[in-house]
């Protein structure tokens, strides 16, 4: 069985957020703020990664590639 290629995204900085990639379609993405309710948080966006994971039942071990900025 081949692999799904799957990306996840990470934005770091002012507005944290982090995107999901499968298979070359953007299927998802979520700013941290939305579960900190801080605007404009820049903390690592922990909470936006596991959201999308469970979201799109995703396991850690499916990801193929991450990419920051």
């Amino acid at each position: 069985m081949k692999k799904r290629n799957i990306i996840l995204g990470i934005n770091w900085e002012q507005n944290s957020s982090a995107s999901l990639m499968i298979e070359n379609k953007i299927v998802g993405c979520s700013s941290e703020e939305r579960f900190s309710k801080v605007k404009n948080d820049e903390r690592y966006p922990i909470n936006a990664i596991n959201w999308l994971l469970s979201e799109f039942k995703i396991s850690k071990d499916e990801i193929t590639s991450v990419c920051g900025v």
